[in-house]
């Protein structure tokens, strides 16, 4: 079985990855850097879900699914 790695990332057995040791670092920018990515990411939007709401028809199934296993149902 093969495992693949996610988009953008370099395995530690490549000769591309480059070992960075912790005193070369800063952590604080390092976290700085990907909440602004993140901000970014999250303000586009591409990125932005669309929500639908379930039919009541879908809703009250699933209720008498959920009620036939012994849980009780609550909405809000």
């Amino acid at each position: 079985m093969t495992k693949t790695l996610p988009k953008g990332h370099v395995s530690c057995l490549s000769n591309a990855f480059r070992y960075t040791p912790a005193s070369h670092t800063n952590i604080a920018s390092t976290f700085a850097r990907i909440s602004r990515g993140l901000k970014a990411r999250d303000a586009s939007p591409a990125h932005r879900p669309v929500l639908r709401p379930f039919p009541v028809e879908t809703i009250e199934a699933a209720s008498r699914l959920l009620r036939a296993g012994g849980l009780r149902v609550v909405r809000p």
